[in-house]
C-alpha cells in the first residue's frame, strides 16, 4: 500500500470514530461541580449551573466582577488557587474553562483517570460532557449541539427553532396547580386561604381559572400554552395578597398535567381525595368556586361540568361510601363525646355550610352555642334556631361551662389560646381546622387527620378502590378522545408473569392502552421469572433485587417484547441501563388486611396464633400490634397462601388488598389495616409499565397512565 493510500486509511477511519454525543436530560440539583476559570467563559457556565441547582466551586487565583458578587452572595464556593488535581476528589463534574488549552487537556486527563466527568470549554470533541445551545419556552426545552464542533451552529439553529416556537405557540395544557394543607404550617395554609379571598378574575386578565379554597386544599386549575408564566402569575398575586414570606414558603406547590389535572379534578369532586374518603361536602364547595371563577362558557368551564357528572359515576362505583359527610361524621363523635351529659351543650366556631349542618343536625336535643366574627352581618340560620350568635369575648367564659366544642372556621384562628387553655383542662375538641401542636395537650382534642381518620369497613375500602379505579379510568378516556391517534406500527407485545395475578393486572393495563391506540394490535406474552421458578427460598434470603422481574427485563433488552407490567414494589432499587419505568398507575388499594379462615380479626386471634408473612415489614407491624403471635414466614402466589390457610398451615395470613380485590377474593377479608397503624410498602397496589428509554412512541403512549405517586420509591 502506498503512502498515499495509507493516509487515505488512516482519514478514512478517523472520520468513523468520529466523536458523538448522546443527548440527555440530566438533574443537576445538588451535583458538586467544579469550575476551573474565573474567566467570561467560565462565568457563563457558573450561571448556567447554578441556575439548574448545582453546587458550585470556582478555582482561579482571580475572578471576575459577576463571579466576585456571586461569591459574596453566598451562591458559589470560591477556592483562590490554581489548578490541582486533588480538587477533583469532591467533584462529581469538571468544567475546564482556564485560558491554557494545554492546562484544559491535563485537567480532562486526570478527570478521565478518576472518572469525573468534564467539560473543555476550549474542545467541545475533547469532552466527555458538552452544554448545547438551549432556549425554554413553558416546559419546552430546546437544546441543540453539533456534537462540540461548532458552537455559532449550533446557537444559529437553536435562535431559528425558538422564533417557530414563540411564532406558533405551544399547545395549550390543562394544569392543577396546588397544595394541600398537610404540606404548609397552619399559618402559611391560613394565610393562602386569605390570599384566595382577595382575587379576583381580573387579577388575570380574563383568562379561565378555577381555585378551590377548603379547609383542607388550595388548587389553581387553568388552560395554558404557558404554564409556567401562569403559575408565577398566581404566586405573584399570592405574594401582593399574603405578603413575600407566604411565597417563600410555597416550595410546595405542585403541578399536575393534562390526564393528571383531569383526574385530580375528578378525585377531588368525587371526595375521594378528601381525607374523610368519599366525602360528599366537596361537590357543593367545587359548585360555589366554579360560579365564582367560571361565570361565563368556556372550555375550563365545560371540563369542570364534566366532572360533576362523571362524579356521579365515580360514587355509584361505592355505594358503601354513601351518606360518608363531615357532619354525619362531626355530628356522630360529639354525640359520643357529650354521651354522659344530662343536657349537652356544644360550642361551634364558625357559621358557614359545615357549622350551619352540624348545628341542625345536634338542635334541638344538644344545645348549641355558635361564635362568629360576623357578629355585626348576623347569621341567618342562628335566628332560625333561635340562637344567641355570641361574640370572640364570650369564648373563654363559654367554654368552661359546654361539653365539648366544634371548630369549623374559614378565618383567623382569634380562638387559638382559649381553645388551647380548654384542651389542657379536658374540654373535648373537634378541630377541623388542621393539626396543630396544642391538641396534644388533651385527652380527647381531635385534629382535621384525626376526625377523618375513620376506619374504613372491609366493604367501604372494597368500594373506595373501585371508586379509585373509575376515576382512573374515566381520565384516561378524557384522554383517549382528546389526544391525536399514534402512527403506531405493528403489534405491541406486552410481558408479564405466568401468575394469575400478574395476568389480570397486565390484562387491565392492555384494556386501556387500547383506549388510547384502538388501531394498534396488543399482544400478551408470558414470562417466568426466579421468583416463580424457586417457590423455597425464604423472600428474606433473597438478595437479587430483580428476583421477580429478571426475564422480563431481558426480554424487554433483547426486543422480544415491548412493554412490561410489574407490580411496582416488585422492582428492583434500580433498573438495569437502557429500561426505564414510563408510567405508574395510582394505588387503589394500598392497604394491608388480615386473612382467617372464619373471618376473625387481628385482635381476635388466639395466642401465638400463626401470622403467614414473607415480608419482614409487615413481621414488626404485627409484632407492634399484637407482641403474643408469631410471624411465620410463607411462599407462593396469593391463591397458593390461601390453600395453605384452608390446610391449618397457618392461623391468618397478611396481603394486598389490592390482590385480592383484583383476582375477586374480597371476600376472604377479615379486616383491613389502617395505613396509620399498619404503613404498606411504598408503591404497593400500583402497577409499573417499563419499556426500552429509546422507544419515544411507547413513552408516549403510556404517558396517560402515569398518574401514581412515586415519593419513596427507590428506582424512582
Amino acid at each position: 500500500m502506498s503512502e498515499a493510500d495509507s493516509r487515505g486509511e488512516q482519514g478514512h477511519s478517523k472520520e468513523a470514530e468520529e466523536v458523538e454525543f448522546l443527548p440527555l436530560g440530566v438533574r443537576v440539583k445538588g451535583l458538586r461541580t467544579l469550575v476551573i476559570g474565573g474567566g467570561r467563559v467560565g462565568s457563563r457556565k457558573v450561571h448556567t449551573l447554578l441556575d439548574a441547582g448545582a453546587q458550585v466551586t470556582v478555582v482561579s487565583p482571580k475572578i471576575d466582577d459577576d463571579l466576585r458578587a456571586l461569591h459574596d452572595n453566598g451562591a458559589l464556593t470560591w477556592i483562590r488557587d490554581g489548578y490541582h488535581v486533588r480538587y477533583l476528589r469532591t467533584a462529581d463534574l469538571v468544567i475546564a474553562a482556564t485560558a491554557d488549552r494545554t492546562l484544559n487537556r491535563q485537567i480532562a486527563r486526570d478527570a478521565e483517570a478518576r472518572r469525573v466527568l468534564y467539560c473543555l470549554t476550549s474542545s467541545g470533541q475533547d469532552s466527555r460532557v458538552i452544554f448545547p445551545a438551549v432556549h425554554r419556552e413553558g416546559p419546552v426545552t430546546i437544546a441543540v449541539h453539533t456534537n462540540g464542533k461548532e458552537c455559532t451552529q449550533s446557537r444559529w439553529l437553536r435562535d431559528r427553532l425558538a422564533a417557530v416556537l414563540r411564532s406558533e405557540g405551544l399547545p395549550p395544557r390543562l394544569v392543577a396547580f396546588g397544595t394541600d394543607r398537610r404540606s404548609l404550617t397552619h399559618e402559611q395554609f391560613e394565610a393562602l386561604a386569605e390570599a384566595e379571598k382577595r382575587l379576583t378574575l381580573e387579577d388575570f386578565g380574563g383568562s379561565e381559572l378555577l381555585i378551590l379554597s377548603t379547609c383542607y386544599r388550595w388548587v389553581a386549575w387553568f388552560i395554558s400554552a404557558n404554564p409556567r408564566a401562569q403559575r408565577a402569575r398566581i404566586l405573584e398575586l399570592i405574594e401582593e395578597n399574603g405578603g413575600p414570606s407566604l411565597r417563600q414558603n410555597l416550595q410546595a406547590l405542585g403541578t399536575r398535567y393534562d390526564t393528571g389535572a383531569v383526574h385530580h379534578l375528578l378525585e377531588v369532586a368525587s371526595g375521594i381525595a378528601s381525607p374523610l374518603r368519599g366525602e360528599t361536602e366537596i361537590v357543593g364547595q367545587l359548585r360555589s368556586a366554579a360560579d365564582r371563577w367560571l361565570p361565563n362558557d368556556g372550555p375550563l368551564r365545560h371540563l369542570v361540568c364534566w366532572a360533576f357528572s362523571a362524579q356521579k359515576r365515580v360514587r355509584r362505583a361505592a355505594p358503601a361510601l354513601e351518606g360518608r359527610s363531615w357532619r354525619s361524621v362531626v355530628e356522630a363523635a360529639l354525640r359520643r363525646l357529650t354521651a354522659d351529659a344530662t343536657a349537652p351543650r356544644v360550642a361551634i366556631i364558625g357559621c358557614g355550610n359545615l357549622g350551619e349542618a352540624v348545628a341542625r343536625s345536634l338542635h334541638p336535643d344538644v344545645k348549641v352555642v355558635a361564635f362568629s366574627r360576623r357578629i355585626a352581618e348576623g347569621v341567618p340560620w342562628c335566628e332560625e334556631l333561635g340562637l344567641r350568635l355570641r361574640e370572640p369575648p364570650e369564648l373563654a367564659a363559654t367554654l368552661a361551662s359546654v361539653d365539648a366544642l366544634f371548630i369549623a372556621s374559614d378565618g383567623p384562628d382569634w380562638w387559638r389560646e382559649e381553645a388551647a387553655a380548654a384542651a389542657r383542662n379536658g374540654l373535648p375538641i373537634l378541630d377541623l381546622t388542621g393539626d396543630h401542636p396544642w391538641h396534644r395537650a388533651g385527652e380527647e382534642c381531635f385534629g382535621l387527620t384525626d376526625v377523618a381518620s375513620v376506619t374504613l369497613s372491609v366493604e367501604e375500602a372494597i368500594d373506595l378502590a373501585g371508586a379509585r379505579r373509575e376515576a382512573f379510568v374515566h381520565a384516561v378516556e378524557w384522554e383517549a378522545e382528546r389526544r391525536t391517534q399514534l402512527p403506531l406500527k405493528g403489534s405491541i407485545r406486552v410481558a408479564c408473569r405466568g401468575s394469575e395475578l400478574s395476568v389480570i393486572q397486565t390484562r387491565g393495563v392492555v384494556d386501556l392502552l387500547r383506549r388510547l391506540a384502538p388501531d394498534a394490535r396488543f399482544v400478551m406474552t408470558e414470562c417466568s421469572s426466579p421468583g416463580d421458578r424457586d417457590r423455597e427460598t425464604p423472600l428474606t434470603e433473597v438478595t437479587n433485587g430483580d428476583f421477580f422481574t429478571r426475564d422480563l427485563d431481558e426480554a424487554l433488552l433483547t426486543g422480544a417484547v415491548d412493554v412490561a407490567v410489574h407490580s411496582a414494589k416488585d422492582l428492583p432499587e434500580s433498573l438495569p441501563g437502557g429500561l426505564k419505568v414510563a408510567a405508574l398507575t395510582p394505588a387503589f388499594a394500598p392497604w394491608d388486611c388480615i386473612v382467617t379462615r372464619e373471618g376473625a380479626r387481628l385482635d381476635e386471634l388466639s395466642v401465638d396464633a400463626r401470622i403467614g408473612t414473607s415480608s419482614v415489614r409487615r413481621r414488626w407491624q404485627l409484632l407492634h400490634l399484637r407482641a403474643d403471635v408469631t410471624p411465620v414466614e410463607i411462599r407462593g402466589n396469593v391463591p397458593d397462601r390461601i390453600e395453605q390457610l384452608d390446610r391449618g398451615d397457618y392461623d391468618a395470613l397478611v396481603l394486598a388488598v389490592a390482590g385480592l380485590v383484583r383476582l375477586g377474593l374480597e371476600e376472604r377479608i377479615a379486616q383491613v389495616l389502617s395505613t396509620t397503624q399498619f404503613p404498606p410498602e411504598p408503591g404497593q397496589g400500583a402497577l409499573a409499565v417499563v419499556i426500552r428509554e429509546d422507544d419515544l412512541e411507547l413513552a408516549k403512549l403510556v404517558e396517560p397512565l402515569d398518574l401514581g405517586d412515586r415519593e419513596g420509591l427507590p428506582w424512582a
